[in-house]
């Protein structure tokens, strides 16, 4: 249990923007419900073209292996962006200490309505989203600590 408090303590910036951000998340689906899962690009991505983003065809392939119907896919894509904006965040707090001002950054940023219709679509900017947050997190934190391992 001490573990626990400790691992807590030590990214409490995570856990908090994580935490709060899966409940606005879950509140938003349940309340204003889910959107259809395609868009106009949608069919592109689910015939595996690669000439735009050949990543996104190769997630929604690795999807399917665990979700034939892609249902999951909503939920999959809210957890990834709210876990690496999470981690974008705590590695901002790292660089300037102040635990409340990252929180609500991460959360008014995670929880944005825009960002959360892109996760109920078959649409590539959500990972795009996902990857921009660690990036600028890591770039941030880097740049500051001046190394080039976390760059």
């Amino acid at each position: 249990m001490k573990q626990l408090i400790n691992l807590y303590k030590s990214n409490e910036v995570f856990f908090n923007i994580f935490l709060i951000s899966i409940f606005i998340f879950i509140f938003l689906n349940s309340t204003i419900g889910k959107y259809d899962l395609y868009a106009p690009d949608s069919n592109s991505f689910l015939q595996g073209s690669d000439y735009r983003t050949p990543g996104y065809p190769f997630f929604l392939k690795l999807i399917k292996l665990f979700n034939s119907d892609l249902s999951f896919l909503p939920i999959i894509q809210q957890f990834i962006i709210i876990f690496c904006g999470a981690v974008c965040f705590q590695c901002l707090y790292s660089v300037k200490r102040s635990k409340i001002i990252w929180t609500i950054t991460g959360i008014v940023s995670i929880c944005n309505p825009i960002i959360w219709k892109y996760t109920n679509f078959i649409l590539s900017e959500s990972l795009y989203i996902s990857i921009s947050f660690l990036f600028i997190g890591f770039l941030i934190k880097g740049l500051v600590s001046k190394s080039l391992k976390i760059i």
